[in-house]
């Protein structure tokens, strides 16, 4: 139930933009390699525990499927932090 509204607050947020946001790992497959980001949820922070999640910038059309991360914090912190990551990754 979580992923779910995760999910819908996320896709929400791209909406106007035009933008499939999906958890099916079907769909992500038969994007184009250079038209598609993993965004990975997880509660370790060992990474980066001063952060709610990392991204690389502009890396969305790399099609080397380098992620973004969110350290999860809840439903509705997951889901910002998650349009967040994914926004540094369009640029």
């Amino acid at each position: 139930a979580q992923i779910r509204e995760i999910w819908e607050l996320i896709a929400e947020d791209f909406r106007p933009f035009n933008i499939n946001v999906t958890t099916s790992l079907a769909v992500y497959n038969a994007a184009p390699a250079r038209s598609r980001m993993r965004c990975i949820f997880t509660p370790t922070k060992t990474a980066a525990p001063n952060a709610g999640g990392v991204a690389y910038l502009n890396s969305f059309n790399w099609g080397n499927n380098t992620p973004c991360w969110v350290f999860n914090g809840g439903v509705k912190s997951a889901a910002e932090a998650g349009t967040h990551e994914l926004g540094h990754t369009f640029g």
